[in-house]
C-alpha cells in the first residue's frame, strides 16, 4: 500500500512529536531574573527519607530540577519536604545555578 505524500509526511511529524515527547524530562533550565521560585514540589530524588539529593519544582506552567546543596543548611529535616509533595503544600526557594544546575539557598513553607 502507498500514502500520497502528504500522510507520510503527517506521520513522521507525529513520531516525531511522540519521540521528543517522550524523552523530554520536562524540566526547564534555570529561571530567568529573580532567582526565587514559588509552587508545588511534584517529585523527590532521594537514598532515604532525610537524604534528598533533588526535587522537581512546578512553578506555574514550568518545572525545574533543583539540587540540594552540601553547604546550606536548610533549617530544617528534609524528610519534611514529602509532606508538601503529598500534601501539595506549596514552597518558596531561592535559586543559585552552579555548573548549569539549580540549587537551593533556601527552602520555606509558603
Amino acid at each position: 500500500m502507498t500514502y500520497p505524500s502528504a500522510m507520510k509526511l503527517a506521520v513522521a511529524l507525529a513520531v516525531v512529536v511522540i519521540v521528543s515527547t517522550a524523552c523530554s524530562s520536562g524540566a526547564e533550565g534555570p529561571p530567568a531574573g529573580d532567582p526565587t521560585l514559588e509552587g508545588v514540589i511534584v517529585a523527590i530524588d532521594s537514598a532515604a527519607i532525610d537524604e534528598v539529593t533533588s526535587f522537581t519544582l512546578k512553578d506555574g506552567g514550568d518545572t525545574y530540577e533543583i539540587y540540594i546543596a552540601d553547604d546550606v543548611e536548610y533549617g530544617f529535616p528534609l524528610g519534611h519536604m514529602q509532606e508538601h509533595l503529598q500534601g501539595a503544600e506549596p514552597v518558596k526557594v531561592e535559586t543559585e545555578t552552579r555548573d548549569g544546575k539549580l540549587y537551593a539557598l533556601t527552602i520555606e513553607d509558603v
